[in-house]
């Protein structure tokens, strides 16, 4: 799977960041951002 968006990767040091609008986060991590909604 290729990222299209410039995200790092995810990990326990990256801390979780704010998805745009449209997505749903819940307060998860990158990985969880982009099992639910991969771009």
């Amino acid at each position: 799977m290729a990222a299209s968006a410039p995200r790092p990767p995810p990990g326990p040091a990256s801390p979780p960041r704010p998805a745009p609008t449209g997505l749903r986060t819940d307060a998860r991590p990158e990985g969880g951002v982009r099992t639910l909604r991969p771009r």
